[in-house]
């Protein structure tokens, strides 16, 4: 299966390819993942970018979108993606969405406990 094909409004550059990957790393290990940097740059090798961490660096300073999906401070070893904490607004209220999400982890893990 092609990336194109699970992904049909890919953006066909690196930085697309890159948060492509990362989204889909997102979705399989959950928020705030921690990620070492060589399975990424394979990834990105299979589908016919080459990656450095140097050059994930200028990606990363370069473009918001992968700043805000990347969180913490990447280093050569590890990349934590997205971020457990639930977000705050200014007034420190939690985003609607982060709250729900929260609670409702909290639901289920009290269903499957036994009564």
């Amino acid at each position: 299966m092609r990336l194109t094909e699970v992904a049909p409004n890919f953006i066909m550059s690196q930085a697309g390819t890159l948060m492509t990957i990362l989204k889909h790393i997102e979705s399989k290990l959950g928020k705030g993942a921690s990620v070492p940097f060589q399975p990424i740059a394979n990834f990105m090798r299979n589908v016919g970018f080459s990656l450095t961490f140097d050059e994930f660096m200028e990606l990363y300073n370069n473009d918001e979108n992968l700043q805000k999906l990347v969180s913490g401070v990447p280093s050569e070893n590890h990349i934590t993606i997205g971020s457990d904490v639930p977000d705050m607004q200014g007034d420190g209220e939690e985003n609607a969405d982060a709250m729900v999400d929260r609670m409702a982890q909290g639901a289920a893990k009290g269903i499957n406990q036994p009564a």
